[in-house]
């Protein structure tokens, strides 16, 4: 498969991912395949039981016999295999079944010898912290109890095999190291196997000595030492063995890692396109396999984050109450801001939500609180469901078997069907809890059915809470406690007559849900002898083969026989049935209105604000348009003032014009009078000529004829030349008369134009003068509605004031005091907001909580009259093999009908048992049956930080949806070195992001989480860690253990609510404050790495010894060491330690439960802790070594009291090893 990525448009770039992802997928296959578990060695508890059983012989038969145990035998050069079986009988005569197989392993190769040849071929340069002493076996096989071989068992180491084929292959042995080859490489030595009828030493010798020659002595690694063991099972009768020997643990097989089928399985898948494009689910897990990869290409950055711990719209947006759960877990308390803000994003079905959510819990910050609420929720939704239906049996759609002998092809006669929800959104609200930490997974499971603690949290305090609280409180309480119920249940129970003796009867005892059967589950207690706490069948261990015939034993046929053989006692419940779906529909009713009051709450300030708003907007405008009418009035007035500057103008031009008319007037009569006089002058001249002429004589005539001219002439002449010059006069002054009189008309056309303009500029002054008026009058109306609007807007303010003080007496409010204590530096204030559980009202919780009881009792009376979960429940038992047929025979399903029916059965059970936990470790035999993907409601992986990446493979591909639970900032995966080592073979671009062995499924989840914050630690770098989304408040420890642990690894970003120690426990304490104890000396042995001090190490003894004359007894407290080698030394020393002989039968188990490394106590506490450091001034690598996560683990086991014990001047080199130091 070509691994190179080809960036091309999305649909390319999915499919390369799903290539990616193939490939990772196999990569961690075969690493896991390749890590190999250590030499297999009795467990404590079978040795109790084999020495038990050894000393029954000489009691007779005082003890009641096991059901089973294993038989170890050791194996040396000199003994005889079929030997050890016969012998056996003679001892263990009360279980004479024995086991088809026995397993074999043989050769015990010292682990720190193969991984420094694997360092030398790599060329890995790494400082050995501690000597690992473990051994793994070189080769393992199976036999029949005859001494036969059993084909195919045999396997080598496959850590031996992949370092020989590193050295034979180099930079290409990632291309050989296939588990194929692997097999091809086996094949010469189950031949020789085959060849022989009884496998004997002398065989197995020589198997050993080809396997040194072919593998060991070519590696030049220091030949292992013929020894091995012989293990085989034995059983107390037939029916025994039938049950049990198919599901015993293989310890021969030294290559089936407890995670390689699921990763095969889900990379057949990925390849094949069968899966990661049909839902987000199947693309989320896609993206979580390649999360690291894609980061490396800085595609992963390009998707939204968002800030949750500090963007207010979106915290104020995630808290509204219509987000909030239906259900409640019952307690007083209620979960703290950022832990609502989680349970509300995680049960939201909004579209931005990534169906894999992660959580980022620091220690003592609520996960499990947090979980309680998720889990109601589930439950109360899930009853939704079921109320639909009028009969219970009406959910189901009837399936039938394939391959079964009996009736229909079924494997019981009368119950030959299995059932499948009709609806698949029932399946949505199963909950499977997993994680890598058993204690974890037991927490939860033990924790959740508690009824002491239950009914504790539910005890109101008078000094603080109101009457109504405690009476409401008192209500609920009454509903979960075992002692005030008036519900009962009938149990088959056996009664104690003498040690060896007892009675089965038929006993009413109190009931919540299937409290009986939880108290059995959890006590292993079969006698009802005493009270008991548990109130309900909440949850169950499941996943390994002991805890499923635990929880068969001692639940599941229980409640098959005792409730749902009979089918009398059915129809009674579906009466009960129909009353609770009716009283729980009404309590929802009711919870959805209270959630509609308070969704009214949560909007008075947005209501508030988005009438000021509006207010604020008419204001606006209308001092908008008081704005721009005053504008237009300024320049109207400038208007009316520039035209009364033109009429003013106007006017004195008028006068002039005015005044130039009436000179004009006078000028053209002064030119008519002279126009009149030469008019005049003329005719007095024209007269004078005629009169002239009429008195010339004939002579004058006689010269005019002549052109002679006589006196009379020339005075005619002269009068004629008068005449034209006042002619002439005349005409210039009527063309001066005529220019003057056009010139007045003018003047006058100018006049009344003028006149006119005046009378204009006058009308526009006057209507100006009117809209100056109207404007004014305008603004004037505009400013009392703004007073108004003002006065409005005070009633509001009032109004709102009144509601929402009046609100504040019943919830906690996001209002602006909230918000600036959330902001505030002041740390007080600050906690005070962290921990508001906004919106919410101590009767809204009460409702919730009766919901979730009445959502249990619909649950309890589904199963209960149900046909379908009968036969469900029985055909799983028989699957298990924890339960025979109607003819008593143990059946064995097909692989078909398994595959076909068990996700069907594991589906129904989800509705009896809500919460189902497994380790990651039994989660691929538990669920083999399921192939199909998202066929599990809801995965919740606790302590995640914890857990390798490849761990949570097979369980998200099984699953609809995913919490991730854990915190990066505490303990990382464990990691063998030769499983880190080997990785380095490989040197593919896609898979060298995942050669870091701090890499874990909280890491991943958090990378593909658009939920989150950066958390900054002592690495400092400038952003940050990026972390799913943050829990804040810490309930755990005091300081200086808090103070330290927020420095070294939260960028002091966490909050303190843990109240102090009462007085009565003061007293155990060894000193009064938390301390370092400053002990110098030297190592045990510094060149074995053994880091034991051993002054220190006495004054731990003297403190122990101490603390467990105050406790009497066990004390409380843990002792810590970042190495296993201090560990042990401690240990021996306290055993040897005088006057610690008074307290030997409690000392070997506090010993295994208190004293440990880092990683046995993630998710535990106590009062004190010391933590033991060792180490002198040789081992400054070993100092050096200690990260922020082992300091933060250790420091917070410590609830009140820390005492570090070490060389100061030495673990001074250690950058918070010495911040530690600062805070004692």
């Amino acid at each position: 498969m070509n691994s190179k990525i080809v960036r091309g448009d999305s649909k390319q770039q999915w499919l390369n991912k799903q290539e990616s992802a193939s490939i990772i997928t196999e990569f961690w296959h075969t690493i896991e395949f390749l890590n190999q578990p250590v030499f297999p060695r009795e467990s404590r508890e079978n040795r109790k039981k084999v020495k038990k059983e050894e000393e029954n012989l000489r009691l007779q038969n005082k003890f009641k016999p096991y059901n089973t145990f294993s038989v170890f035998h050791k194996l040396t050069e000199d003994c005889k295999i079929n030997h050890f079986i016969s012998e056996d009988d003679n001892k263990f005569v009360r279980n004479p079944e024995k086991g088809k197989e026995c397993y074999v392993c043989i050769g015990q190769l010292e682990r720190s010898e193969l991984v420094k040849k694997l360092d030398e071929l790599l060329e890995i340069h790494v400082e050995e912290i501690e000597k690992d002493y473990s051994k793994l076996a070189c080769f393992g096989l199976k036999i029949e109890g005859s001494g036969s071989y059993i084909t195919e068992s045999f396997n080598i180491s496959p850590l031996l095999w992949g370092i020989k084929i590193v050295q034979q292959y180099g930079n290409q042995a990632q291309k050989e190291i296939t588990t194929k080859r692997y097999k091809d490489d086996l094949e010469k030595y189950e031949k020789i196997l085959q060849k022989e009828s009884t496998l004997t030493n002398e065989v197995l010798k020589s198997i050993y000595k080809e396997i040194n020659n072919d593998y060991v002595m070519p590696l030049l690694i220091k030949e292992s030492v013929y020894e091995g063991i012989f293990v085989y099972n034995r059983y107390l009768d037939q029916k025994t063995f039938e049950k049990l020997d198919n599901k015993s643990e293989d310890l021969s097989d030294l290559s089936h890692g407890f995670f390689t089928e699921d990763l095969l399985m889900v990379k057949e898948s990925v390849q094949t396109n069968a899966y990661g494009n049909n839902s987000k689910m199947q693309k989320a897990v896609i993206n979580y396999i390649t999360s690291v990869c894609e980061e490396e290409k800085s595609t992963l950055h390009s998707m939204s984050r968002l800030d949750i711990k500090n963007n207010k719209e979106d915290i104020k947006r995630c808290l509204k109450p219509e987000n909030l759960p239906m259900g409640k877990w019952p307690s007083k308390y209620v979960p703290a801001l950022m832990q609502q803000v989680a349970i509300n994003i995680q049960i939201s079905q909004e579209k931005y939500l990534r169906p894999i959510f992660s959580i980022n819990g620091p220690p003592g910050t609520g996960k499990t609180t947090l979980l309680k609420e998720i889990i109601s929720n589930n439950i109360v939704e899930r009853a939704i469901l079921l109320a639909k239906y009028n009969t219970p049996d009406d959910a189901f759609i009837e399936c039938s078997f394939s391959d079964g002998k009996l009736r229909n092809n079924g494997y019981d006669k009368f119950y030959y069907r299995y059932y499948k929800f009709k609806d698949n959104e029932l399946a949505n609200y199963g909950m499977l809890v997993t994680s890598c930490n058993n204690n974890a997974v037991e927490n939860i499971t033990k924790d959740l059915p508690n009824g002491s603690d239950l009914c504790d949290s539910l005890k109101g305090d008078k000094k603080t809470d109101t009457e109504q609280k405690i009476h409401g409180l008192m209500e609920i309480e009454n509903l979960f406690s075992l002692e005030k119920t008036n519900k009962i249940e009938s149990y088959k129970i056996k009664k104690r007559i003498s040690d060896q003796k007892y009675i089965t009867e038929t006993v009413e005892l109190p009931d919540i849900y299937f409290s009986w059967l939880a108290h059995r589950l959890l006590s292993e207690d079969e006698y009802q002898e005493k009270e008991f706490k548990e109130w309900g069948m909440i949850s169950a261990p499941l996943g390994k083969r002991s805890n499923i015939n635990n929880y068969c034993y001692h639940v599941l046929n229980p409640l098959i026989d005792d409730f749902l053989k009979l089918n009398d006692k059915r129809q009674e419940r579906l009466s009960e049935f129909r009353k609770y779906v009716e009283e729980f529909e009404n309590q929802l009713e009711k919870v959805t209105q209270q959630e509609k009051e308070l969704i009214l709450y949560s909007e008075l300030e947005d209501t508030y604000r988005t009438k000021v708003e509006e207010f604020e907007k008419v204001k606006k405008a209308k001092e908008l348009q008081i704005f721009q009418q005053k504008e237009i009035l300024n320049q109207l007035i400038k208007n009316k003032h520039s035209n009364e500057v033109t009429l003013k103008n106007a006017e004195c031009e008028y006068q002039v014009i005015k005044s130039q008319v009436i000179i004009e007037e006078k000028k053209i009569d002064e030119l008519k009078i002279e126009i009149e006089s030469c008019k005049n002058s003329k005719e007095e001249v024209s007269n004078k000529i005629v009169s002239m002429e009429d008195a010339l004589k004939l002579f004058d005539r006689i010269c005019i004829l002549l052109n002679k001219e006589t006196e009379r002439i020339s005075r005619i002449k002269e009068k004629k030349a008068e005449k034209e010059e006042i002619a002439n006069r005349e005409n210039l002054l009527k063309d001066l008369a005529e220019q003057e009189l056009d010139y007045l008309e003018d003047l006058n056309k100018k006049y009344e134009d003028q006149n006119k303009f005046i009378s204009k500029i006058n009308n526009a002054i006057d209507n100006i003068t009117k809209e100056i008026e109207t404007q004014e009058k305008t603004c004037e109306r505009y400013q009392v509605e703004i007073l108004i609007f003002e006065n409005k807007k005070v009633e509001l303010q009032k109004q709102f004031c009144e509601q929402i003080n009046k609100v504040k007496e019943k919830v906690d409010v996001l209002d602006s005091l909230f918000w600036s204590d959330f902001d505030s530096k002041d740390n007080d204030r600050s906690t005070n907001a962290q921990l508001v559980n906004p919106w919410v009202s101590d009767e809204f919780n009460r409702s919730r909580e009766k919901l979730f009881f009445l959502a249990l009792q619909v649950h309890k009376e589904f199963v209960l009259s149900s046909t379908s979960c009968r036969d469900n429940f029985i055909n799983l038992a028989m699957m298990w093999q924890t339960r025979n047929n109607s003819d008593d025979d143990l059946v064995i399903y097909s692989k078909k009908d398994r595959e076909k029916a068990f996700p069907e059965l594991l589906n129904t059970l989800f509705l009896f048992t809500p919460v189902i936990s497994t380790t990651f470790a039994s989660v691929q035999t538990f669920l083999s049956d399921i192939k199909e993907p998202e066929r599990i409601g809801l995965l919740i992986v606790d302590e995640a930080g914890q857990a390798p990446p490849q761990m949570a493979a097979g369980a998200l591909y099984r699953s609809k949806k995913a919490i991730i639970v854990g915190d990066p900032k505490q303990v990382e995966p464990v990691v063998t070195d030769d499983a880190d080592h080997i990785k380095r073979a490989f040197s593919d671009e896609i898979v060298r992001p995942y050669i870091s062995k701090t890499i874990s499924v909280q890491e991943f989840a958090d990378r593909i989480n658009n939920y989150g914050t950066y958390i900054k630690n002592l690495e400092g770098n400038d952003q940050g860690t990026w972390v799913g989304c943050p829990l804040i408040v810490h309930r755990r420890c005091i300081n200086p253990m808090f103070n330290i642990s927020n420095a070294i690894s939260y960028g002091n970003s966490m909050k303190i609510k843990t109240n102090n120690p009462k007085d009565e426990l003061c007293k155990k304490f060894l000193y009064d404050k938390s301390q370092w104890f400053d002990v110098k000396g030297k190592e045990r042995d510094t060149k074995g790495k053994n880091h034991f001090v051993e002054l220190q190490g006495k004054l731990v003894c003297q403190m122990l010894s101490e603390s467990f004359q105050l406790y009497s007894g066990k004390p409380d407290i843990f002792v810590i060491s970042p190495f296993a080698s201090v560990v042990d030394g401690i240990i021996d020393m306290l055993n040897s330690y005088p006057g610690m002989e008074n307290y030997k039968d409690e000392l070997e188990d506090w010993c295994n439960e208190n004293c440990g490394t880092v990683h046995k106590f993630q998710g535990k506490e106590a009062a004190e802790v010391i933590f033991l450091l060792g180490c002198d001034e040789n081992s400054l690598g070993a100092v050096k070594w200690v990260k922020s996560n082992i300091v933060n683990v250790a420091v917070t086991r410590a609830k009140y009291r820390l005492y570090v014990i070490g060389d100061y001047t030495v673990w001074n080199k250690s950058r918070y090893v010495r911040l530690l130091s600062e805070y004692l």
